[in-house]
């Protein structure tokens, strides 16, 4: 029912189905919208036409148009999947590391390979970011190959088309978490330093940025790690009777708790909050435990997620051509709806992201009792297939419907978010079966005699240390006054964060404190 390869054609046939009737219909409306290349003036001039008050000068419109090369993006974002791989290297390559007496030293080692190589990627190395992971890549097989005395000679059939049970926490899926948990409490402090290129931070309207993609990584995270993934709960028409508002809503109510108590705390404090990422006094926590609540509700009513995902991502769109995306981008904070519009009217995009990666997740999870390395190529190539297609409809939606913007959430931002999470997941995937064929061939440990010990903590406490990080970040922010400081005291200050933020999950993870997470499957063991 979830297979991919026989159902993947069909879900992009309705993507590319539905974007050209948004052109259509766009065409006929008032509003005209162009591409990244337009003349600035020329655009500008427009928006002033259709009353869209922009606050800046022609010079400072390029603004806009704030984008990360999306060859930079992808890259960036496996970053930390080959520093989990250095990480298994070198505990494979020197296994005294995983006795009591050098734990502190271990520690030591993890914290610098998992957090280090992505800090300096968005810092110091930011000119040659497409080369970080493959430099990663390649050290880990130096290290693996030039300390491994076993060579089994195996057949490769044997190898690709055996089938194994798979453990109920997915490796691969843990590593995801820790890589988004990780990166992104690096980064909303490392934006507030000079050093931070401009070109990651999120971009004011129109553009795709590395912190334009942080929300959509959790949301995505949550439908994979949700009950409707894991095939806990049934889609259909039939059952609406059945549901239960209050096991809808108790994985969420942490999140909604959260949110407000930020909105307080930035209320009592003063503190300095961006209003064009969700509103006046919207935040992340209520975006995805909305997300969460609104997309489960969904799911209970439509039999299929998928086609869900694609009806709501087109009509969000059909709106924003038609009014809604003029409204989202005007200055106007009058009233409630006015003044959280970010964050109140992205709720649709979100929610079409949440819908999708559940039907992704379900396909994943339809085999996980027995599983081969032949199933997972196969998954691989599906990812991959349909990244690649996703993508092309969010760069024809980019130029000919409506500029990528994660105001909007528009139908750009969707399928070319959508398309970088598949690509993590391909990846992810991809790095767990080379290790699997690895650990045939007797170059790595089998587990589970290897496992990242920061990996897992970072995973397994992801809401903790979350909120740290936070409570870091606004601490430096109203001490520090970071803008003013030099790179060398930045990276500095940073590499300390980071390893603070590190500590802290291991500190949890030892005391086996447990919050209730983002990810509700991670506290499942």
């Amino acid at each position: 029912m979830y297979n991919l390869s026989t159902t993947n054609a069909n879900v992009i046939y309705g993507f590319i189905a539905y974007s050209p009737i948004v052109y259509l219909l766009k065409r006929s409306l008032p509003i005209q919208f162009y591409g990244p290349k337009t003349s600035i003036k020329k655009v500008y001039s427009q928006l002033k036409d259709h009353n869209r008050q922009i606050t800046m000068n022609a010079s400072e419109f390029i603004n806009f148009y704030q984008y990360t090369p999306p060859l930079e993006l992808y890259h960036l974002s496996i970053v930390y999947t080959f520093s989990h791989f250095l990480v298994l290297s070198i505990l494979t390559c020197y296994p005294i590391l995983d006795t009591t007496k050098y734990f502190r030293r271990r520690i030591f080692i993890e914290s610098t390979a998992l957090a280090i190589p992505f800090l300096l990627s968005i810092t110091l190395f930011q000119s040659i970011t497409t080369t970080i992971p493959y430099l990663l890549l390649i050290f880990s097989l130096h290290l693996l190959f030039s300390h491994s005395k076993i060579f089994v000679v195996l057949k490769w059939p044997e190898i690709v088309f055996h089938s194994k049970p798979m453990p109920v926490k997915l490796p691969f899926i843990t590593n995801l978490l820790a890589n988004v948990v990780l990166t992104v409490s690096i980064v909303i402090l490392a934006v507030d330093f000079q050093i931070f290129p401009y070109r990651l931070a999120k971009s004011k309207v129109y553009g795709w940025t590395l912190m334009d993609t942080g929300v959509a990584y959790f949301v995505a995270l949550n439908a994979i790690l949700s009950a409707e993934s894991r095939q806990e709960t049934q889609s259909s028409t039939l059952h609406y009777r059945s549901i239960s508002i209050s096991k809808i809503i108790s994985p969420s109510l942490p999140l909604f708790i959260l949110g407000g108590l930020r909105m307080l705390l930035v209320r009592l404090t003063d503190y300095h909050q961006e209003i064009t990422e969700y509103g006046v006094s919207w935040n992340f926590f209520i975006v995805l435990g909305l997300t969460r609540v609104i997309s489960s509700v969904l799911f209970h009513f439509f039999s299929s997620s998928c086609k869900t995902s694609i009806i709501i991502a087109s009509c969000h769109q059909l709106f924003l051509s038609m009014g809604l995306g003029s409204f989202i981008l005007s200055p106007d904070r009058s009233g409630f709806f006015r003044a959280n519009k970010e964050g109140i009217f992205s709720l649709p995009g979100y929610i079409s992201i949440y819908l999708f990666m559940i039907w992704i997740a379900r396909a994943l999870f339809e085999k996980r009792h027995r599983r081969s390395n032949f199933d997972n190529i196969i998954f691989v190539c599906d990812l991959t297939f349909i990244a690649l297609m996703l993508g092309s409809v969010g760069l024809f939606s980019h130029y000919y419907i409506d500029p990528i913007s994660r105001r909007e959430c528009n139908l750009a931002f969707i399928c070319a978010t959508i398309s970088l999470i598949l690509f993590i997941i391909a990846t992810e995937l991809m790095v767990a079966v080379m290790i699997d064929i690895l650990q045939y061939f007797g170059f790595m440990k089998k587990p589970p005699l290897v496992k990242s010990l920061l990996n897992e903590a970072v995973a397994r406490n992801g809401l903790a240390v979350f909120l740290f990080a936070n409570i870091l970040t606004g601490l430096v922010n109203l001490t520090f006054q970071p803008k003013t400081r030099g790179s060398i005291v930045s990276i500095t200050c940073l590499i300390l964060y980071s390893y603070c933020i590190c500590l802290f999950a291991i500190f949890c993870h030892s005391k086996r404190v447990n919050l209730k997470s983002f990810f509700s499957f991670s506290l499942r063991k």
